[in-house]
């Protein structure tokens, strides 16, 4: 049974959430001052961040610390889930530049099949262009790697047109 008080953490975990929020201490001084101003913070902790920003090495080391516990009487997971939403754009970014050079190294490695996929895709695509570039990455040298770029730079392009075509205004 268990007793009517709730059990103290041990001191591990005392440590590991405290090293958990020297890391959100740490991602929050790495924040340009737009995006900081996003965040509700309290006045105080808001401004150790800013004064973090000038530290280097050990004293950054301290005043990370010191954010840690300052952070442990904010609301940590709301914190947390404005640096989400802050970075999300950028991780959809970086999803969607990986997306192109998959698609890339697949029209590089199965050009034919690749280019039915990217038109079935894309339909406003230039079909003869992509036919130019996949002959041209078919060859050595120079006019190889012009056309892998422009393969690249192509399929990026069209990414782009789409996601803007989808996206809400």
């Amino acid at each position: 049974m268990e007793p009517a008080f709730e059990r103290e953490k041990s001191k591990s975990q005392r440590k590991r959430d405290h090293h958990a929020l020297q890391e959100l201490a740490l991602a929050l001084v790495e924040l340009s001052p737009r995006q900081l101003k996003k965040i509700a913070l309290d006045e105080a902790t808001r401004a150790e961040i800013v004064t973090a920003r000038a530290l280097q090495r050990g004293a950054l080391q301290r005043q990370l610390r010191y954010l840690a516990g300052m952070l442990e009487r904010e609301d940590s997971a709301a914190i947390r889930g404005a640096l989400d939403a802050i970075h999300a754009p950028e991780r959809a970014n970086v999803k969607a530049l990986h997306e192109v050079e998959r698609m890339r190294d697949e029209f590089l490695q199965t050009p034919e099949s690749a280019i039915t996929r990217v038109h079935a895709r894309f339909p406003a695509a230039d079909m003869e262009l992509l036919h130019q570039l996949a002959r041209d990455a078919a060859t050595s040298g120079a006019t190889q790697l012009r056309a892998k770029r422009a393969i690249y730079q192509t399929l990026a392009r069209l990414m782009t047109e789409e996601r803007a075509a989808t996206e809400p205004r």
